[in-house]
């Protein structure tokens, strides 16, 4: 094997060792060091330092080894007599003339090694944190100014082993790579590069994509060994066996050459990436790397099964029953059956991209169009995009001649840049205020959606005033937005769509703000405190782009993702490259657009903009970011501290997903309205607040749209929409989900908390959330399947006329196991047990005497999506809420601005924050958030759950 230009052989010495998938590593790290001394701290029987040794000796350095241990054994690698020193004093004796064994503690040893002499220094002594610490810090006095220092045993999670915590703290300070297979090997950078190889090994290794070559390279490489050393074993317990064994290899050896010329067609534009790894580029990921290998496992498999043939055809003394197993194994071994029956599994498996090969003469084939992509973009990245056109221009006619077959997997994506959050340019600086909010007058929100591309969310949140507008040639409809038809202006939906969001001040020529948001994002927030604080005193406002900050990596996803054709963009990223443009300097994620659309030069950006979109690529981002950068003006971009563009305190993107709708039958006479629950879950909180209870409000709500009413007997449900509760859900079978079909029932499931699986969903007309990542959540999993909010209630028989007002006051509401510190905070909590799986009303007459909820989650693996149940009761009684800020629903409901999250959930650092609230009992900040509770009280109201209903029967029947 070469890496880097240099050879690495494979270990001669191989004893019992947890290093031996190292070996290859610890060849090639001497050869491409050339250190002047090697210390090892803890040898045992030798592996590693012995690999050391040979390297050594094979390339004829002056180096000068050093192995210490006291070859007594520790409680990490177990006890020991002197057999284990015997043996390796043995295999020392052929490298004598440079090699010491230093029987003696690491300590003791300090004295026989020159300070700023040791340039390969491997620390694998006893493991505990406290040890290796000692161990390596001890030592570096005597590292010299290009040392490596390697640790082992740096992924072993178990008893008290501390490498892994240590190593932790080594790699903040160092440059570091750890290979994570074989307990794991830590190679720390202690100071510069002793050689040009070391140095391009430095440079790979700071890398992702780098990182990534090496583990793929050397872990192939050390599979070789592991078969070595396996076949060394067999000849040391068995003598008799030593002729089947020479046999066998020199059958390996010669199945070796014969695989390698079988396959070298196959792996031909693999070796060409492979050559771009050896020549210092980035590029190559764990796909190439595995597809490298796939020889290398071939052969082993064809090993396996002839060392079994021949076993069981031996004169060994084997049993007839060791036999028999023998002859089993080789037959589910036999290559014939393998190649015939298992190769797609095998290609499957091995390379992660089926598309990227075919199946041509009966051989595998990379893809001419993955091929061509990968040509390209190595290409692309030598020389540029004007001097790779031809490349993306044949890679285009590849994905047409591919036609209707094409996606996303038939192009190499490992070959997408690593994740980079963009941090450049300006970023929001908040406003700070502690009165209720005022949204400014003429905001409007909007999106465009052009063709079935999206299924446009409801709103789930107060609109205050604004209006919430939506542009679009479909016939759709969703509760919160009003819907715009419009006539295509372009033949692609997608110009059709943009026109639309970057012309605000045509579209809206009236309005003095806009916000803009694709098509598929859930609005959940706060929309008065989120405005006010982050977007109003500012004139463009928008989200970094949460995985890259740069316009080439954007353009390469781009081709890659197969999202616009490649050759379109490649020619508009060779004009822009004419141009020049700079690297890196911050890309934004164009789904979410604050603009003060009537300024001057805001409006000449959007007309440029619009001039590159509806001229050159589609894809916006490419074109904004050039254009940005080039004149300006750049938007502030909102903190990372709210989240990303795609899941913040105000909104989430759903995956994309077209839009459907299931227009049910609308009954002929009024609408009937059934609440289905089980008999035996009566009692149970859940279905008596979701069903009884939710039956009950919803009655009264609505009795001018419809008769609402709640039963355990399916069989008189008839002509009504009914919503199956949570307990019958687990107990329904799909006939009686038939059943009430065949007499014209729209079904809808409430899981209320439950997670439901898109088999289940499946079975509905639509599923009801009772919360936001609930909804969220079905949205996302069972997209087929039409699902809507509908906010929990707070118990209709709270009665709360008022909180006290004298001084701070705090209760807990619950079962105990669902909270935090009901043994160590009772004497600032009052909590007060409530038992969700019977009905008591008890705990109703002690609200009135808090001012202040405590609602600290501990949170199970059991939860699902909890709704935002105590907040809403907490609201209803004119109490605060003490809570965490990203579990479950809170943030969505209070806002990022809410004064009293909890800041941890360490029992003493809840306790402080206790007292703190204390001292601002009263204060301006106390009464803010007590206004934000009001706004939880009207968004869980009846009136707000029953125009929720309203709009859900509205889409049922259309």
């Amino acid at each position: 094997m070469k890496f880097l230009g240099q050879a690495a052989s494979m270990p001669s010495y191989v004893p019992t060792t947890a290093w031996l998938r190292h070996g290859h590593f610890a060849s090639w790290l001497v050869k491409a060091m050339r250190p002047s001394t090697i210390v090892e701290l803890g040898s045992h029987y030798g592996f590693s330092y012995f690999s050391f040794c040979q390297a050594v000796k094979e390339n004829d350095l002056q180096s000068r080894c050093f192995a210490v241990d006291t070859w007594q054994g520790d409680e990490h690698a177990g006890f020991y007599g002197d057999e284990v020193f015997e043996a390796v004093e043995t295999e020392n004796a052929k490298y004598s003339n440079f090699s010491m064994l230093l029987r003696k503690t690491f300590a003791e040893a300090l004295d026989d090694i020159p300070d700023r002499s040791v340039d390969l220094l491997h620390v694998d002594g006893r493991h505990r944190y406290s040890d290796v610490k000692e161990d390596f810090e001890s030592w570096i006095p005597k590292l010299s100014q290009n040392a490596i220092v390697l640790f082992h045993d740096t992924e072993v999670r178990r008893e008290d082993f501390g490498v892994i915590e240590y190593w932790a703290e080594l790699e903040n300070r160092y440059t570091t790579i750890n290979f994570p297979f074989q307990n794991g090997l830590g190679v720390l950078f202690f100071g510069g590069d002793a050689t040009p190889e070391i140095s391009e090994f430095r440079q790979l290794a700071s890398t992702e994509v780098g990182r990534d070559t090496i583990y793929a390279l050397f872990y192939a490489q050390s599979s070789d060994l592991s078969w070595s050393a396996k076949l060394r074993k067999l000849e040391s317990r068995n003598a008799a066996s030593s002729r089947v064994i020479n046999e066998l290899r020199a059958e390996f050896v010669k199945k070796v050459k014969a695989l390698n010329s079988e396959f070298s067609e196959d792996l031909e534009s693999a070796w060409d990436v492979m050559a771009h790894i050896a020549n210092g580029s980035h590029e190559l990921r764990e796909e190439i790397a595995l597809a490298r290998s796939r020889p290398s496992k071939l052969m082993k498999d064809r090993l396996h099964y002839s060392v079994l043939k021949r076993l069981a055809r031996s004169r060994l003394p084997l049993s007839e029953k060791t036999r028999q197993r023998f002859r089993n194994s080789s037959a589910k071994r036999d290559p014939k059956r393998s190649l015939n029956g298992e190769l797609p599994a095998l290609e499957t498996h091995v390379i992660h991209n089926r598309h990227a090969f075919v199946r041509a003469e009966g051989r595998l084939k990379i893809s001419t169009a993955y091929s061509a992509a990968l040509d390209a973009i190595l290409t692309e990245r030598r020389v540029g995009f004007s001097g790779s056109l031809d490349k993306f221009s044949k890679l285009r006619r590849e994905i047409e001649a591919a036609g209707q077959s094409v996606d996303y997997s038939m192009l190499p994506s490992f070959l997408a840049a690593a994740r980079r959050k963009s941090q450049n340019g300006p970023v929001v600086r908040p406003q700070n205020f502690v009165v209720t909010p005022k949204i400014p007058d003429g905001l409007v929100i909007y999106t465009s959606l052009f063709g079935n591309y999206d299924h446009l969310p409801p709103v789930c949140m107060e609109h205050h005033g604004v209006e919430f507008v939506c542009f679009t040639d479909q016939d759709i409809s969703a509760p919160g937005w009003k819907i715009e038809r419009r006539e295509p202006s372009h033949t692609s939906s997608n110009l059709a769509a943009k026109y639309f969001k970057l012309m605000p001040h045509k579209v809206f020529p009236n309005r003095e703000y806009s916000l803009f948001v694709d098509a598929n994002t859930l609005f959940k927030g706060r929309l008065d405190s989120f405005v006010a604080k982050w977007l109003q005193a500012h004139d463009f406002v928008m989200w970094r782009h949460p995985n890259r900050d740069d316009i080439v990596d954007e353009a390469e996803a781009i081709i890659l993702a197969n999202k616009d054709d490649p050759e379109t963009v490649s020619r508009q990223m060779a004009k822009y490259e004419k141009e020049g443009f700079p690297r890196h300097a911050g890309l934004y994620e164009c789904s979410f657009i604050w603009r003060k659309h009537h300024s001057p030069e805001i409006k000449d950006l959007m007309e440029a903009w619009w001039q590159e979109v509806s001229t050159q690529s589609c894809r916006d981002q490419i074109s904004f970011y050039h254009l940005v950068h080039k004149k300006g003006p750049k938007p502030l971009a909102l903190p990372n501290s709210l989240g990303d563009s795609r899941d913040n305190v105000l909104l989430s993107k759903l995956p994309h997903q077209p839009c459907v709708q299931r227009k049910l039958t609308k009954p002929k006479k009024r609408q009937k309205v059934v609440f289905l629950f089980d008999e035996e879950s009566r009692s149970f909180g859940s279905t008596f607040m979701r069903s009884n209870q939710l039956a009950s409000l919803l009655k009264e709500q609505l009795q001018d749209t419809a008769d609402v009413s709640c039963t355990t007997n399916l069989a008189s449900v008839e002509d009504s929409f009914v919503v199956v509760g949570k307990r019958l859900m687990d107990r329904i079978s799909e006939n009686q989900i038939h059943d009430l079909r065949m007499r014209n029932v729209a079904i809808a499931a409430d899981p209320v908390d439950a997670v439901v699986s898109p088999e289940r969903a499946s079975h509905y007309d639509m599923i009801i959330a009772a919360s936001l990542k609930g909804l969220e959540n079905v949205r996302g999993t069972s997209p087929s399947t039409p699902s809507y909010l509908l906010t929990h209630h707070a118990d209709p028989r709270i009665d709360v006329a008022a909180a006290p007002e004298d001084k701070l006051r705090i209760g807990y509401f619950g079962e105990l196991v669902n909270t935090v510190g009901s043994e160590t905070l009772r004497h600032l909590v009052d909590y007060n047990l409530i038992t969700t799986n019977k009905l008591e009303d008890s705990w109703l007459t002690k609200l009135a005497n808090y001012n202040t909820h405590f609602a600290v989650r501990n949170v199970r693996k059991i939860d699902g999506f909890k709704p935002f149940t105590k907040g809403f009761v907490a609201a209803k009684c004119g109490a605060v809420i003490l809570c965490e800020r990203n579990v479950g629903d809170n943030q969505f409901y209070l806002g990022d601005d809410y004064p009293y999250y909890v800041p941890s959930s360490e029992l003493d650092e809840i306790e402080r924050f206790l007292f703190e609230v204390n001292d601002d009992f009263g204060s301006a900040s106390w009464k803010y958030a007590l206004d934000i509770m009001e706004s939880v009280r009207r968004r869980s109201s009846a009136e707000w759950i029953a125009q929720e209903f309203r709009a859900i029967l509205s889409e049922a029947w259309g």
